[in-house]
């Protein structure tokens, strides 16, 4: 016979998996991750752009499933107004990101995209993977967004 408490492991849903999202600056990551959340997404960003830690989206924010988000250096530029982005800039954080880059679930480029399309694109990639928000969160611990 089961016991109560076998019952209702047996029904309780386990957490969803750990979504993280990785790209240069600008590229759209906190407002993802500012959209996504409500719906119940265990989703954070990673400052991997900024790290000379190859896997630091593996070992330190510890991605279950990894979320690239690109951006062209003109669009950079006007989503951080400012003129002093570069062409050696972005290839320093591309060449940061390689590693993320390579083994990144969903790569999304979101030039032209609104924010709510780079949202629901995301959020068609991880239904489709079969991750669910839960609409008030999972109920893991969350610290917000990492940004080491």
């Amino acid at each position: 016979m089961e016991s109560e408490d076998e019952g209702a492991r047996a029904g309780a849903r386990a957490p969803a998996p750990r979504i993280v999202v990785v790209g240069p600056c600008a590229a759209g990551k906190s407002t993802l991750v500012g959209n996504l959340r409500p719906r119940g997404y265990a989703i954070r960003t990673c400052a991997q752009e900024h790290s000379h830690v190859q896997q630091l989206w593996l070992k330190y924010c510890r991605a279950e499933v990894l979320v690239y988000l690109d951006a062209g250096l003109e669009t950079i530029a006007r989503r951080q107004g400012r003129a002093d982005w570069t062409q050696e800039r972005l290839a320093e954080q591309h060449r940061r990101l390689a590693d993320a880059r390579r083994h990144c679930d969903f790569y999304l480029y979101t030039d032209g995209l609104s924010r709510k399309e780079v949202a629901d694109q995301v959020e068609r990639f991880l239904i489709k993977a079969g991750i669910r928000g839960g609409g008030a969160g999972d109920g893991r611990s969350d610290r917000g967004d990492l940004d080491v």
